[in-house]
């Protein structure tokens, strides 16, 4: 009994009494799935719940090289994965998969250009003077969560917009970029002009 209560006063450290209460409910409940080793039950889920409070999760991923803005409702796929603990980013789908259950931390940036930076013939010179505008949203399952603008007016400017936010998440949970308008012009990703980027990271 004394490690029991050893046991139920470390969980309740890292998780919520009410989640702890429930988790012993649920163990003296099974305890035909347990055995008759109650006590190994609840350290056995003790120790999991440890493990993944102390797992990081976390991305960073960002454009490879300049791109032509996207038509609307295009996803923003960055194809170069710098960071990805917990494999949750994809970068052929260009989607975050939430591996956990928690508060997540997202941000994104993009660069616009006030000129053709992509090599773009001269036969389409009249697009290019659309100087570089994108708008950018965070979804989560689908539903907008935070959305921002990028917007050059100005030849040979250059415009840039990062977006900050903070969700509730649940595991299984998937975010993206995606365009609720057509781009115009070029974006910029490199050294020079600075990276289309999305990152994000379990906060607790």
């Amino acid at each position: 009994m004394d490690l029991i209560c050893r046991s139920i006063l470390l969980l309740t450290a890292f998780t919520s009494l009410a989640a702890t209460q429930s988790l012993v409910t649920s163990t003296e409940s099974n305890n035909a799935q347990c055995g008759n080793d109650l006590v190994q039950c609840i350290a056995d889920q003790v120790f999991i719940k440890l493990k993944e409070s102390r797992t990081p999760i976390a991305f960073y991923a960002y454009y490879s090289k300049s791109f032509i803005s996207l038509s609307k409702g295009s996803a923003f796929v960055y194809d170069t994965v710098v960071t990805n603990l917990g494999n949750g980013y994809n970068k052929t789908s260009g989607i975050f998969t939430a591996p956990t259950t928690g508060l997540y931390a997202f941000s994104w940036t993009f660069h616009v250009a006030g000129k053709d930076v992509v090599g773009t013939s001269s036969s389409n010179s009249v697009e290019y003077e659309r100087y570089g505008e994108v708008t950018a949203v965070l979804t989560q399952n689908g539903s907008r969560k935070g959305a921002i603008v990028a917007d050059s007016e100005v030849k040979y400017d250059s415009g840039s917009a990062t977006g900050f936010v903070l969700l509730e998440t649940k595991s299984g949970d998937q975010f993206q970029i995606r365009t609720e308008l057509d781009g115009q012009g070029d974006v910029y990703s490199d050294d020079e002009n600075g990276r289309t980027t999305f990152s994000g990271f379990r906060v607790s």
